[in-house]
């Protein structure tokens, strides 16, 4: 065989190899993405830590209302902080909606908030510490701040960045 032969034989191979690889690659990533938007459908298994270190699971939210917030969030976000404020302007509209707001800071940063934005006087809000960082692969993503919205404890609505209170309590 001819050199040149050999040569478009061996770059046939190549494109061939990379096009099975983006193939896999897709078909496997079409894949994880399903099984986040189904983790999702429902309130998904999920451990966090609260504040004093204690583990709380899904069975662990036992909500008064029929909305269950989750709220991923930064404490030292300009966004995040925004939300936090119209929380707190908001008292009245928040005791309709059971508010879990996850991070994964450090407590210190966590209490600071806390105390900053008077979350501590809102009994339906549970600021959690995601300490295994796991808040991506339950919800498919770690943007803050993030709302992922339940009634009845099936999924509504997702809304990523900062938004009006009204819709993520309506």
């Amino acid at each position: 065989m001819s050199k040149i032969l050999i040569v478009r034989i061996f770059f046939i191979l190549i494109i061939v190899s990379l096009l099975i690889s983006i193939v896999v690659i897709s078909v496997k990533r079409k894949t994880e993405n399903n099984h986040v938007v189904n983790n999702y459908s429902y309130i998904p298994k999920f451990t966090f830590l609260s504040l004093n270190n204690k583990k709380i699971t899904q069975n662990d939210i036992k909500s008064q209302s029929k909305r269950i917030i989750f709220n991923y969030f930064n404490p030292s976000c300009d966004h995040c902080q925004n939300m936090a404020l119209q929380f707190s302007d908001n008292k009245i509209k928040m005791l309709k909606v059971t508010l879990l707001m996850i991070t994964s800071s450090d407590s210190a940063s966590v209490i600071k908030f806390k105390m900053d934005f008077q979350l501590s006087t809102m009994p339906n809000i549970i600021l959690l510490r995601d300490t295994d960082n796991s808040f991506f692969k339950i919800f498919g993503t770690a943007n803050v701040p993030s709302f992922y919205i339940y009634d009845d404890r099936k999924f509504v609505k997702q809304i990523i960045g900062e938004t009006e209170i009204d819709n993520i309590l309506n």
